[in-house]
């Protein structure tokens, strides 16, 4: 299994972002992204061609044991967030497995140290009822203003069509099963050919990485890092 790109953003249920302001002496949440929620014709004559953007998405008829991120640009930023998640549209119970709030880089990926596990009611795991919304408890994380931040969803069983906005200014990822977030180290070993003409001394070496976290079911997207180490040679 790999992540697959999705075109447009607001899949499945993301409906606002909120944020609790910095500022010293100032208490109360504003919105500081949303989104109007669209729900997929499945008949019907084609939509005209866009004249700018991206064309419409390989947005699937209906998601089951997959996790969707999707990456929204902010307003405004602070120092604690919640997520508010509609149903709005759906006539069957949205049932979510896991929920994640975390600072989005390039690629589908997420900045170091950043994941934040998102929580309704203080459950991880809930479910929505049809016409209704869910808003999560709040989750302490500094978000600067102006500045990306991934939602990430694993949907364990079927959602039916899911709620969509067709103009997605960013691309959203989906992947199988519940793609959970490993923060920690690895250790990872390599050999080092050395010509037979060096003399010997100590010096950098600087490359490229390029590495994928799987588990038995799931892989993130493939990363790659610039690595530099010392080597020494007697």
């Amino acid at each position: 299994m790999r992540m697959r790109r999705l075109g447009t953003v607001a899949i499945a249920a993301l409906g606002a972002v909120a944020m609790l302001p910095a500022q010293s002496g100032l208490e109360g949440w504003v919105t500081t992204w949303t989104t109007a929620q669209q729900l997929l014709a499945p008949t019907g004559p084609p939509r005209p061609a866009r004249q700018k953007g991206p064309e419409a998405s390989n947005l699937p008829a209906s998601l089951a044991d997959q996790t969707v991120r999707m990456v929204v640009h902010i307003s405004v930023g602070g120092r604690r967030v919640r997520v508010e998640l509609s149903n709005m549209l759906n006539a069957r119970p949205l049932e979510v497995g896991a929920a994640h709030l975390a600072t989005a880089k390039d690629g589908g990926e997420i900045a170091d140290a950043t994941d934040r596990v998102l929580k309704f009611g203080g459950s991880e795991s809930f479910t929505i009822p049809p016409g209704a919304i869910a808003v999560s408890d709040p989750v302490d994380l500094e978000v600067a203003p102006l500045s990306d931040l991934a939602v990430s969803l694993y949907l364990p069983r079927d959602t039916g069509a899911p709620a969509n906005h067709t103009v997605g200014l960013h691309t959203a990822y989906i992947s199988k099963g519940n793609v959970a977030v490993y923060e920690g180290r690895a250790l990872i070993r390599f050999n080092v050919t050395v010509p037979a003409s060096y003399s010997g001394g100590s010096g950098e070496i600087k490359g490229k990485l390029r590495f994928q976290a799987c588990n038995d079911e799931s892989c993130f997207p493939p990363v790659t890092r610039e690595v530099k180490m010392w080597l020494n040679v007697e």
